[in-house]
């Protein structure tokens, strides 16, 4: 902590900072998934496939959808994704769409990103490269960009938004109460951060959760990646 010649705390120096870029990178390459950025005329139509099978379940918490055809989705998509920087996650395995992951509320000034509207299909929840969706989100963020803040938020009622935070590496730190409203429903929000100065143990956590060596052969996880210390 640093004070004035008043005695005031007025915080610490964050020396040769500079502006940090806003995120553009069209494709981002891992393991068992790519993040391309989305194109709606090569991703739509599978994605809206991916996501009609449990439309209720999937769009619950979110402030927009479920979609009940294509053509709504389709125009929601022209009409909300071009607001952020969205990616369609790419299963490695089958080469086609099954989710969406977003980059909002960039504040480049401030070196503060959000990662958020993470849509995934059934076939993409509780997989590697679900997680590791997250973790290539997370690696651009930090070591590409050089953020010093990303931050996650969600519905309070969202339990498995809010497990998934902390198994991350997120730290909850608090509820911001009547934030907004959504599908004409009350929304409290709870939100979660990583810091810059937190990342590199994050990461190993992540790496090693990932690695072939925590995995059997049906592909079951032998240490969860929240136990992994």
């Amino acid at each position: 902590m640093q004070y004035n010649q008043f005695g005031q705390a007025v915080g610490t120096s964050v020396d040769y900072w500079v502006n940090r870029l806003i995120p553009n990178t069209p494709e981002i390459r891992g393991s068992f998934c790519n993040l391309h950025k989305l194109n709606i005329s090569q991703h739509g139509d599978n994605l809206f496939k991916a996501f009609s099978a449990y439309p209720n379940e999937i769009f619950n918490f979110l402030p927009f959808g479920p979609f009940t055809n294509k053509k709504s989705f389709t125009d929601w998509l022209n009409d909300y994704t071009p607001q952020y920087l969205y990616y369609t996650i790419i299963d490695s395995n089958t080469n086609l769409p099954q989710g969406l992951i977003c980059f909002l509320n960039v504040i480049p000034e401030h070196g503060t990103i959000e990662i958020g509207s993470l849509i995934y299909s059934k076939a993409l929840q509780k997989t590697r490269a679900g997680t590791e969706a997250v973790y290539l989100m997370l690696y651009e963020a930090f070591e590409r960009l050089n953020y010093r803040r990303c931050q996650w938020k969600c519905n309070t009622l969202n339990q498995a938004s809010r497990n998934a935070a902390i198994r991350f590496g997120f730290t909850f730190e608090g509820i911001l109460r009547q934030s907004n409203v959504f599908k004409s429903k009350n929304r409290d929000s709870a939100y979660y951060s990583i810091l810059d100065n937190e990342w590199l143990d994050i990461k190993r956590r992540f790496n090693t959760w990932l690695s072939a060596d925590n995995f059997d052969r049906s592909g079951q996880q032998i240490i969860s990646l929240r136990d992994i210390k």
